[in-house]
């Protein structure tokens, strides 16, 4: 899939680095005016500074800085729970 977006120019990355290097990263897709987040992962060595909640915090402040941007889809589901309701932020 990560390939078939690369070749549509909807993929996205986006990176939170500590002294230059990678602590976590989001993959996500852009469609239709929709950001759709696919996968969040971050080093483990940082996991008491929530690396992955601050990256999700800077990527919707990038769909709200991005006029091109209209809704944030995070993809998730509740542990155990099933889908997750309304887990989508729109402009």
């Amino acid at each position: 899939m990560a390939s078939a977006a690369a070749g549509l120019g909807i993929l996205r990355f986006f990176f939170l680095r500590v002294d230059g290097a990678p602590t976590a990263f989001h993959l996500a897709i852009v469609d239709q005016h929709v950001l759709s987040g696919l996968k969040i992962a971050f080093d483990e060595r940082y996991r008491a500074c929530s690396p992955g909640l601050l990256l999700n915090r800077a990527t919707i402040k990038y769909c709200f800085d991005s006029s091109d941007i209209h809704r944030f889809d995070f993809q998730g589901e509740a542990e155990g729970d099933g889908p997750v309701p309304d887990c989508q932020w729109w402009r």
